[in-house]
Parts: structure tokens; sequence; C-alpha cells
């Protein structure tokens, strides 16, 4: 199942979380913390007033509630990336959710999704690769081109900013194809604890999947007739 975190937790909370993490100092929420307050600990972040860290405590128990009921019925949870200003405190506590479901076994039960059309995915996913290793997690990756683009660029015209996003449909086909070799590589590692959705309707993504087979048992679908002669290809 898909997972919007805005439909539990407001955009201004998410965009101030997100402006926090940037900040040298960060926000003071590492995964551990991240767990403890969706478990049920009381938010008290200086940096929040007592009514954000009340939504803040609220958003969590729903989320964790959430996952919880799809765990216990065997369903696992893909969280929706957004758009880059609140895309940081999504990741923040789909981290927390990971340390808390991820831990347990091969299987990935809360996933990330990466969104190829943006510039810094490639550097980030690699890292991000080497963190849930290194914590000894299970990984899931939903790997997507991205479904912002306009507003993305929009949002940096106003701002007066670089757009986060590639410059042409060609630029991020690119992006895409270097995201799922490195997903590729990694799912060939003995012991892998990757799991790797190809969420695309793009002909040339879907038959360099195709041609990376022979390291994963995959398996198929098609969503509401987006793609029915890539089905018929494959």
């Amino acid at each position: 199942m898909q997972l919007k975190v805005t439909a539990l937790l407001s955009h201004g909370l998410c965009e101030k979380i997100s402006l926090r993490l940037a900040e040298p100092e960060g926000a003071g929420l590492n995964p551990e913390e991240v767990a403890a307050m969706l478990g049920g600990q009381v938010p008290a972040l200086t940096w929040l007033s007592p009514a954000e860290n009340e939504h803040l405590g609220r958003g969590l128990g729903r989320l964790e509630e959430v996952v919880q009921a799809a765990v216990a019925r065997g369903v696992q949870v893909l969280v929706d990336a957004e758009m880059t200003h609140l895309n940081p405190a999504l990741t923040c506590l789909t981290w927390g959710l990971m340390w808390r479901h991820n831990r347990e076994g091969p299987r990935a039960w809360v996933w990330n999704t990466w969104q190829a059309y943006l510039r810094v995915t490639e550097s980030h996913l690699s890292a991000h690769l080497a963190q849930v290793g290194v914590a000894g997690l299970s990984c899931g990756v939903k790997l997507v081109r991205g479904a912002y683009l306009a507003q993305e660029q929009g949002r940096a015209r106003a701002r007066g900013c670089p757009s986060p996003t590639w410059d042409t449909p060609e630029d991020t086909s690119a992006s895409y194809q270097r995201c799922l070799d490195l997903l590729m590589a990694a799912l060939a590692q003995p012991g892998s604890r990757l799991s790797l959705m190809v969420a695309t309707h793009n002909e040339g993504s879907a038959l360099a999947a195709l041609d990376r087979l022979v390291y994963v048992d995959p398996y198929w679908f098609e969503l509401v007739q987006t793609g029915p002669y890539l089905s018929i290809l494959v």
C-alpha cells in the first residue's frame, strides 16, 4: 500500500522540520528518536511550539497505527515522496518507521520512494543504501521518475533559484538508469536485504530492468492500464 505522510501531518509542519534538518545543527531527530516518538514518547522539540509538538505526536501516532495494521496483515507500506521542500521531513520520519519495522528478517515492511527527476537522487540513494547497511535494516526502494515537475520548476522560478529537477526528459531517463544500475548491483550482493520496485511505464527503463532480472525473482503488476503494451511485451 502507498502512504502519503502529508495526509496525516500538515504540510506546514513537514516544511518546518525540513528547514530545520537543513541547518548545521540539524533537528535533533535521529532514527532512534523518531522511532521512540512513533512508539508513544511525547515530542518535546525546543524549536517547535507546544501545539506543533502535540500535532507531531498525534501525526506520528497515526502513522504508526497505519503501519502496524498493514504489517499485521502482511502488507508492505510504500511511503510516497512529495516535493523537495517536504521530502527531508518525510525521509526522516520514514527512517523512524524503518527503525521500528525493518530490523528483523529480510523483508522490508516500510519502503521509501526515490524520484529520479531530482538532481540529488543518485548521490542520496547511494548514501541511503550504505546507511541502512550499517544500521542493519532491510531496505525497500520504489524508484520513480517523479510527479511534481511543473510544481518544482514553478516554485524554483518564483524563488529565483535553480530547479532541483533535471532539465530534459532525456536527463531524467539517464538518472533513472543510473539509479537502477546502482540498485540492481546492490540486489545482486550476497545476503542483500534490499527490495526494489521499478515503477515506470517508460519502455527503455522497463527493458533495462528486464535485462538484469537474472539477479532477482520479480513480481509484475500494471496500474490502471498505464502501460498495457509494456505488460504484453513483458
